[in-house]
């Protein structure tokens, strides 16, 4: 027996012995107890690794040395041959970094061969549990969490290995994407929303208090209601003089801050004017009338043009471009809410016309 593995497990002893509270005041917390359990794994000692693992488990570790520790624990158990118990290590170890590969230098051919067999096997659950995890987070309205989810999972379905496990993924990636662009625009609602309710709060304290002075109802009243700069606002009924006049800023409703979309049900949508689309189609040749062709998001300004432009369903690269090209020259009527025009935000299929 080495004076090395002597040494790591009279320290291994001390750890596990230790309360994690007394362990993090004396400078030996979890990543104390990981660097003993690797030595221990390279000494092949793998039980008594595997207790150095499971000891640093039960304490906070940082991403990275959370993948170090289940890939250990992976490889340890594998060495052991406890097959379930290795891949549910590997599912954790995937379920954080979906791309983690075995190198040469980590383990040999044999070992992964058998963590490649493995991941092909383990990833279509985590694809499955991840997208739960995402989906349930958006239902409860943590659209935060639900980004994170979504985009970790467009991480994993674009693995090859992934993408030919279940085809059906396919159609999750599509829906994964959808909830993507959903959750972020959520977000981007939300804070909108915390933005006009500050504006709203810092209206009521700047509103004059002299008394006399109607109330406005609303916002929106007021920008459809309120008089013209020059003329005179009544005081009890009475008209009042230049000189008695206070100055006022006029009315604000900031709906500008706002990108609406489908959801805002008391906003009329924008009415094409002009949605031609290019017949360009190079050497790929057009495809038959009445072909879906995949679609467009765009969304439109207060004044009917498009200002921003992306490919939410995709034909193909090339074509993708000629589309995007066609849809910037796009015209609608604008979107209108309380009688004013606003931004929106619309997806637009698009379907060969020859």
């Amino acid at each position: 027996m080495s004076l090395t593995y002597l040494t790591v497990a009279a320290g291994l002893a001390w750890a596990l012995a230790t309360p994690p509270a007394a362990q993090a005041q004396d400078g030996a917390p979890a990543v104390s107890l990981l660097q003993a359990g690797i030595a221990l794994y390279t000494a092949a000692s793998y039980d008594e690794a595997l207790d150095a693992f499971e000891a640093a488990r039960q304490i906070d570790l940082a991403r990275e040395d959370r993948v170090t520790l289940d890939q250990h624990r992976m490889l340890c158990l594998l060495a052991l041959g406890r097959t379930a118990a290795a891949e549910e290590a590997a599912a954790s170890l995937l379920e954080t970094k979906p791309d983690f590969v075995l190198s040469a230098s980590e383990a040999s051919p044999r070992v992964r061969a058998r963590f490649d067999d493995t991941r092909r096997r383990v990833l279509p659950a985590v694809v499955r549990r991840v997208y739960t995890d995402a989906k349930r987070a958006y239902d409860s309205g943590d659209y935060t969490a639900a980004r994170d989810g979504f985009a970790q999972l467009s991480q994993m379905l674009a693995d090859p290995q992934v993408a030919a496990a279940d085809p059906s993924f396919a159609d999750l990636g599509t829906l994964t994407d959808g909830f993507l662009q959903l959750s972020a625009a959520a977000i981007e609602r939300r804070a909108a929303r915390r933005d006009y309710d500050t504006v709203q709060a810092a209206l009521a304290v700047l509103q004059p208090s002299t008394q006399g002075f109607r109330p406005m109802a609303s916002p929106a009243a007021a920008a459809m209601s309120a008089p013209g700069l020059d003329a005179p606002l009544a005081l009890d009924g009475v008209p009042e003089t230049a000189a008695a006049r206070p100055v006022m800023s006029p009315p604000f409703t900031p709906l500008g801050i706002f990108t609406f979309d489908w959801r805002d049900k008391d906003v009329t949508p924008p009415m094409p004017m002009t949605q031609a689309v290019s017949g360009w189609w190079g050497a790929m040749g057009e495809p038959a009338a009445g072909t879906p062709l995949g679609a467009i998001e765009v969304v439109v300004d207060e004044s009917g043009h498009v200002v921003d432009a992306r490919i939410y369903q995709s034909v193909n690269r090339v074509y993708d471009a000629v589309l995007l090209e066609s849809a910037r020259q796009w015209r609608y009527q604008p979107a209108m809410k309380d009688g004013r025009a606003v931004k929106y935000r619309r997806i637009a299929g698009i379907v060969s016309g020859r």
